[in-house]
C-alpha cells in the first residue's frame, strides 16, 4: 500500500473528527502597547508542485513531529522561519541568536531551502517604543542593516531573507503586521520602507552575493485604494530587492470565483510595478466566528463541517488555477498547513489530522 493511499485512508476514519470540540480555533489577539511577543511563530513551510508552492506554520519554537509529518508529505521546497530582531539584538551590538541547528537538520534533510522572515524591531530602535511592529527610527536604520549581515553570517544556511512582513499594514494595528503604511504619507508610506531595506540589501550581498533578498509580504488588502501605491513608493524611494512577497486571503461568503478574480487582480497590479518574481506567501479561505455568516462551531456544527468539506477546499484549485497562468508567480503558500489557531485557516486538525483542504494541496498527478 501506497505512502500516500494509506494516509488517505487515515483520513476518510478521522474525516467527522473536528478540532473545535474543546475551543474555537480563532484567537483574537490584543492590539500592542507594552506587550512583548512571547508566542514565536517560527516554521512556515511551503511547498512548490509544478513551480508552485504551498505553506504552512508553526506556532512553536521548533518543528514538532505531527508537523514535520505533514510538510514531509508535501514535499516542501522551501520552508519559512521567523527571526525577531527585539528578541536577538536587546542592547545595540549585543546578538544573543536563538539555535535554529535543528530546524535547519530537518529541512536540509527534507531538500527544503530556508527563507527566513526578519521584523520587530528592538525597542530602543522603534519610533513609537511601546508598539512592536513599529517602524525603525532613522538614525538606526544602519543599525538593522548590520543586524541583517550578522545574521547572514550567522545563518549561512538560509537562502531567502525576507525583510519584514506587511510592512503596508496601517500604523498601530496587532503586532502582526508590519504597521509602517501612513495614508497621510505619499505612496501611503512606501518611500520609507524603500530607504530600510536598500541598505539592508547592500549588507546582505556584501556578505553573500547569493542571498536573495525578498520585498516584505506586502497585505495589499486592495487595488484600487492608497495603500496599492505602497510598492510603487518603495521602489521611489529606493528599494533594492530580487523578488516580492505578497498576501491574499478569501473570506466565508465570497464564492472561490470572486476570489480567483480578486487574486488576479493583485497580481495584474504587481505585474504593472515591478519585474522582479513574485511569491503568493500567504492565502487561505478564512471564518472567523465573531463574523456574520461564518457559522458558530458550537451551536451549528453542520454549517461548520461545510465550510471545511466544501468551502474551503473549493478555493484552493481555483487559487492555483490563478497563479499558474503567471510564469512570473514562483510560488504559493497556504497559510496554514498545521492548526494555528488563526482565522480557521488551516489544513489540518489539531490532533494532526488533515482536512479536505490538504489533499487540494497536493501536486496534480
Amino acid at each position: 500500500m501506497s505512502k500516500r493511499l494509506h494516509l488517505i485512508l487515515i483520513f476518510l476514519v478521522l474525516y467527522a473528527v473536528s478540532c473545535t470540540s474543546d475551543a474555537p480555533l480563532d484567537t483574537v489577539l490584543p492590539m500592542t502597547s507594552e506587550l512583548e511577543i512571547e508566542i514565536e511563530y517560527i516554521a512556515y513551510v511551503p511547498l512548490v508542485i509544478n513551480d508552485v508552492g504551498l505553506f504552512a506554520m508553526s506556532a512553536h519554537d521548533s518543528i514538532n513531529s505531527t508537523e514535520e509529518g505533514l510538510i514531509r508529505e508535501l514535499q516542501p521546497s522551501h520552508v519559512r522561519l521567523n527571526l525577531y530582531w527585539y528578541r536577538v539584538e536587546t542592547s545595540p551590538g549585543v546578538y544573543e541568536w536563538p539555535d535554529k541547528s535543528e530546524d535547519f537538520a530537518i529541512l536540509e534533510d527534507m531538500g527544503a531551502d530556508v527563507w527566513m522572515t526578519v521584523k520587530m524591531a528592538p525597542r530602543w530602535a522603534r519610533e513609537i517604543p511601546q508598539i512592536i511592529c513599529s517602524r525603525i527610527k532613522t538614525e538606526y536604520i544602519d543599525d538593522f542593516a548590520d543586524f541583517a549581515a550578522a545574521a547572514s553570517e550567522q545563518y549561512p544556511e538560509v537562502k531567502y531573507w525576507e525583510i519584514w512582513n506587511e510592512p503596508d499594514a496601517a500604523t498601530g494595528v496587532e503586532y502582526y503586521y508590519g504597521c509602517w503604511g501612513d495614508e497621510d504619507e505619499d505612496y501611503y508610506g512606501g518611500e520609507y520602507y524603500g530607504s530600510v531595506i536598500a541598505p539592508v540589501y547592500d549588507a546582505l550581498k556584501a556578505v553573500d552575493v547569493t542571498d536573495i533578498v525578498v520585498h516584505g509580504g506586502l497585505m495589499l488588502s486592495c487595488v484600487d485604494c492608497p495603500m496599492a501605491d505602497y510598492l510603487e513608493g518603495t521602489i521611489v524611494g529606493g528599494a533594492k530587492f530580487d523578488a516580492v512577497s505578497f498576501h491574499y486571503y478569501c473570506y466565508v461568503g465570497m464564492s472561490p470565483e470572486e476570489c480567483g478574480s480578486e487574486l488576479d487582480d493583485r497580481i495584474v497590479h504587481l505585474m504593472s510595478l515591478t519585474d522582479k518574481p513574485l511569491h503568493l506567501t500567504e492565502t487561505s479561505y478564512l471564518c472567523n466566528p465573531e463574523w456574520t455568516g461564518c457559522p458558530d462551531p458550537y451551536n451549528e456544527a453542520a454549517k461548520w463541517h461545510v465550510f471545511y468539506q466544501t468551502y474551503q477546499p473549493a478555493y484552493a484549485p481555483v487559487m492555483k488555477s490563478v497563479v499558474r497562468s503567471y510564469a512570473r508567480v514562483l510560488s504559493w503558500e497556504w497559510y496554514t498547513v498545521q492548526a494555528s489557531g488563526w482565522m480557521n485557516c488551516a489544513a489540518s486538525y489539531r490532533d494532526g489530522s488533515p482536512r479536505p483542504v490538504y489533499w487540494e494541496l497536493f501536486p496534480q498527478e
